[in-house]
């Protein structure tokens, strides 16, 4: 039931942690196409290491404005 639209995401930051793990920022941008709304916000993550893969360990979403 996701809504249909463009979703654009920016460049992240990228740093690693003290932990060892991987820290990420990406700024992003949602188009809805059914309402003409538009959502900004950020998406922080936090990757972890198995197995010599770098896997998605969390990711927070904030939302910054909405029109």
């Amino acid at each position: 039931r996701a809504p249909r639209g463009v979703h654009l995401q920016g460049v992240p930051s990228i740093e690693e942690r003290p932990d060892g793990d991987i820290g990420s920022v990406a700024p992003f941008v949602f188009f809805n196409a059914e309402t003409g709304a538009t959502v900004s916000g950020a998406y922080t993550d936090r990757m972890t290491w198995e197995e010599r893969r770098l896997v998605f360990a969390e990711r927070l979403i904030d939302i910054k404005r909405s029109a």
